[in-house]
């Protein structure tokens, strides 16, 4: 029983995870916002 309920966390708590980035994933990477852009802060960690 307990290994079925902690199972069934694991799985709710992915989820819940996954639609909370899912925000994330439908903007585009080189979309601007107040602190630049994901794509160009990424080439530039890249770079170090």
């Amino acid at each position: 029983m307990d290994e079925a309920l902690a199972a069934l966390c694991r799985e709710r708590r992915s989820a819940e995870i996954d639609r909370h980035y899912e925000a994330y994933r439908s903007v585009p990477l080189d979309a601007p916002d107040a602190w630049g852009d994901i794509e160009s802060f990424l080439s530039a960690r890249r770079e170090m």
